[in-house]
């Protein structure tokens, strides 16, 4: 029994197919009065390290489906968002190989977003490539981009559920498991350097140990 069989999802929060243009500096966002409620904080792979998440970047993002983008007046000249970044947003690809634009999708949405009715709202994120397991709780409902994928427990899972796995997620053990399964993306797997190893979200299925027996009674 593994955790993919006690998860509702393992797999990326979301995908922006343009990072560099929705993950923004807080004060940048500010500055061209993006309303808070479409700024959460995010965090990309490299900022799930030390079992901590980097919290230094907010998302551009609608926090619901139904919720409606709210165009503000800007404060300086030039610093609209539909003129500074609609032009970017519009000329992403979508799957059938046109644009936004020539697919008269909204500029601002997300290229994929999955659904997660059943999910719990809390997420355990981690970085794809790292030298070692880096998961973390995150009970913020923050954005993670592809990068750092996540993996969300059934709804009615419970704080311990979800801290009993962190635990087994980082243990030495975990590591060494991930070292054998996951590709290898450089550095010494065995020396001091450390490994970079790619997690790809297919390969996370961590047969439960011992330790889980009890909560998961797979054994």
């Amino acid at each position: 029994m593994t955790i993919g069989d006690h998860a509702s999802r393992i797999g990326f929060f979301a995908d922006s197919h343009a990072d560099e243009a929705f993950f923004l500096a807080p004060h940048f966002l500010s500055r061209l009065c993006v309303p808070m409620a479409y700024m959460p904080i995010s965090t990309r792979g490299e900022g799930v390290r030390d079992w901590m998440l980097e919290r230094d970047e907010k998302a551009l993002f609608r926090m619901t489906q139904h919720t409606r983008w709210c165009h503000c007046s800007p404060r300086r000249k030039g610093e609209s968002i539909p003129l500074a970044t609609s032009i970017i947003f519009g000329g992403r690809s979508t799957f059938g190989g046109g644009s936004y634009f020539a697919h008269n999708r909204k500029w601002y949405e997300w290229h994929q977003l999955p659904k997660d009715s059943a999910a719990h709202k809390w997420a355990i994120a981690f970085g794809e490539v790292a030298s070692h397991n880096h998961f973390v709780l995150d009970r913020d409902g923050q954005v993670f981009n592809r990068s750092a994928p996540v993996i969300k427990l059934r709804a009615e899972a419970t704080e311990t559920e979800h801290l009993e796995l962190l635990a087994v997620l980082n243990s030495s053990t975990a590591c060494f498991w991930l070292k054998q399964v996951c590709f290898n993306k450089g550095g010494d797997s065995v020396g001091t350097e450390g490994a970079r190893i790619s997690k790809i979200c297919g390969k996370i299925g961590l047969p439960l140990m011992a330790l889980m027996c009890r909560r998961f009674r797979c054994c």
